[in-house]
């Protein structure tokens, strides 16, 4: 199946060349972290526009966002 991937600031240079990753049916958001190198931080993760986890499952045409959790004063 093929799942859309957007990166967000740091994040943005683990971006796959085509915006899209080739995964076997059955996978979830932390096999798409892992197969693009993505470090282990706090992250935001937001599946077809919905708050998702690590485990949370994908779909063919799933669109994943990925954001860099932000801190600041």
């Amino acid at each position: 199946m093929l799942v859309g991937v957007r990166l967000f600031g740091f994040l943005a240079e683990f971006a796959p060349h085509d915006s899209r990753v080739e995964l076997p049916e059955g996978s979830r958001v932390e096999d798409v972290l892992r197969k693009l190198g993505v470090p282990e931080a706090e992250l935001v993760l937001v599946l077809d526009g919905k708050p998702a986890s690590p485990d949370t499952a994908l779909f063919d045409g799933s669109v994943l966002r990925i954001f860099p959790l932000v801190a600041g004063g």
